[in-house]
C-alpha cells in the first residue's frame, strides 16, 4: 500500500500482465467459462450501461474476435483515513486460473458499490466480491476503444 496525492482521475487501474491471450476464445478456455456466457454478459452490460455509440455490437461474432489482454493487478485508489485529498493505492492481484509466483492462482477480495448508501445497513451499499478475472478488450469497431473489464463473484447480503 502506498499513499499518493489526488490523482487526476479517481479510477481503478488495471496493471499489465500476461500477453498470452489473443482473443475471447483463448480467454474463455483459460477461465473455463463458455464463450456464449461471456459474450452474453458483455453485450448485456454494454446495452444497459454504455451510450449508444459506445455499445458493443449484438452480433456475437464481433466480440468473440476482439483482441484481449490479461492484466494481473487492479490498483484501487481509496481515500485516506480522515483526509479528503490523499488516496491510498490498494493493489488487488488477480491471476484468474493462472499460477501466482509458482503457487496456486490468486484472486483477492474487493468491496463493490452495489447499491445506494442506504442499502445493506452498515455496509452502506457495498458488498464483498472475489475477483474472477481482469481483462482488457480492444474494440476496433468503436474508434479503437479500450474496454477494461473486471469480472467478480458477488456475495449477497442476508438480513
Amino acid at each position: 500500500m502506498s499513499a499518493v496525492t489526488v490523482p487526476v482521475v479517481r479510477r481503478s487501474i488495471l496493471k499489465k500482465g500476461q500477453d498470452n491471450m489473443s482473443n475471447m476464445l483463448d480467454f474463455s478456455k483459460m477461465l473455463g467459462v463458455s464463450l456464449k456466457c461471456i459474450d452474453r454478459e458483455l453485450i448485456r452490460y454494454s446495452l444497459h450501461n454504455l451510450s449508444t455509440e459506445h455499445q458493443l455490437p449484438e452480433d456475437h461474432a464481433i466480440p468473440q474476435s476482439l483482441p484481449v489482454e490479461l492484466p494481473m493487478q487492479l490498483e484501487i485508489p481509496v481515500v485516506a483515513f480522515q483526509e479528503s485529498n490523499i488516496y491510498d493505492i490498494h493493489r488487488g492481484p488477480c491471476t484468474a486460473t493462472l499460477h501466482f509466483r509458482n503457487q496456486e492462482s490468486r484472486n483477492d477480495w474487493v468491496w463493490v458499490q452495489a447499491g445506494s448508501e442506504e442499502m445493506y445497513g452498515v455496509l452502506r451499499g457495498r458488498l464483498p466480491a472475489k475477483l474472477v478475472a481482469l481483462f482488457t478488450i480492444r474494440d476496433y469497431t468503436c474508434e479503437n476503444a479500450v474496454r477494461r473489464v473486471v469480472a467478480v463473484r458477488m456475495l449477497s447480503a442476508v438480513n
